[in-house]
């Protein structure tokens, strides 16, 4: 299992609104998620894995989104591995 944490949840990107009321951004940038992919597939063929299987486990839709295209835009460089 390969995880990015150094966004989303993770960026620390949180204040309180009001008395009671705390806000929590998640922020994913392209390039990371490009970086985390990109370490994926080559951690998988590396170690002589056929596939990858790639999840966004989120209820933000957008984000689903973003990551499968990012996931997809690294894969054409590994045409080995099957995703």
């Amino acid at each position: 299992m390969i995880r990015e944490n150094t966004e989303g949840e993770y960026s620390g990107l949180e204040h309180q609104v009001v008395r009671g009321v705390v806000e929590s951004l998640k922020i994913n940038i392209r390039q990371a998620s490009l970086r985390v992919d990109e370490y994926a597939f080559h951690y998988a063929k590396k170690h002589g894995r056929g596939y990858l299987l790639f999840t966004r486990p989120t209820l933000c839709r957008r984000l689903k989104v973003f990551s499968s295209r990012c996931c997809r835009e690294v894969a054409v460089k590994y045409l080995d591995i099957k995703v």
